[in-house]
């Protein structure tokens, strides 16, 4: 496939404040605090800026739609590492996935310090990097294969007991799978806009800095507050 690696040409401009009307301004506002606030634990530029940028904006062309995913992704990021629902392992896990499985690259610079933040094996995300799955571990197998089987309608009853077991609530799971749909469409949203990817060579370089100690592990990314979900 053809990398995107830099921002595509039909990435969309942010429009000015006044372009949109009164009673958007709002959301507008709400979500320039968003993205001035950061995303998770990275001090990575990816085509000359911080991560997350192009996508957040692109977002915003319409800010009442960028509002409410915004504060969709709250809700959901409010029950990680709740008693009997994902962690932080298993979200980052979604964020290795669909990248690595698509060839699109656009969320690794932020997730990558997140995903071994939040204790995967940098050993896992080069296997799965690699395709030599025969090296994660035998749960590390099983959140992989769940993830591909929402993303690809192929969840079985057998996996969704196993899961349920494994987070230990029904509602655990239903949280995960609402958390996979949603990252699910911002892999797919980045792809459509064209925000820029990480290189394979930044990435390789992140992974060894990280195993050889030059950059250090972030500490593990503290969940939105009911308050930011309700903001």
């Amino acid at each position: 496939m053809t990398h995107l690696f830099q921002s595509a040409k039909r990435l969309p401009k942010l429009p000015a404040r006044t372009s949109f009307r009164e009673d958007e301004r709002a959301h507008f506002d709400y979500m320039m605090e968003r993205i001035n606030i950061g995303f998770g634990p990275t001090t990575e530029e990816v085509d000359g800026e911080p991560y997350g940028g192009p996508h957040f904006r692109a977002l915003s062309v319409s800010p009442p739609l960028a509002v409410q995913l915004s504060k969709f992704g709250y809700a959901v990021m409010s029950r990680q590492g709740q008693p009997k629902s994902f962690t932080q392992h298993d979200h980052e896990m979604i964020d290795l996935v669909l990248p690595l499985d698509s060839g699109y690259w656009a969320l690794l610079a932020g997730h990558t310090p997140a995903a071994i933040a939040g204790g995967i094996r940098i050993a896992a995300i080069r296997a799965l990097r690699d395709g030599m799955e025969q090296l994660l571990t035998e749960d590390e197998r099983e959140v992989v294969g769940f993830i591909r089987a929402v993303r690809d309608g192929a969840v079985t009853d057998d996996m969704w007991v196993r899961m349920m077991e494994r987070i230990g609530s029904e509602r655990g799971v239903v949280e995960y799978v609402y958390l996979i749909c949603l990252l699910i469409f911002h892999h797919k949203f980045c792809w459509a806009v064209g925000a820029p990817e990480m290189t394979r060579d930044a990435f390789d370089r992140m992974l060894s800095e990280f195993e050889d100690g030059t950059r250090p592990v972030p500490p593990p990314y503290e969940a939105p507050s009911q308050a930011n979900e309700n903001a």
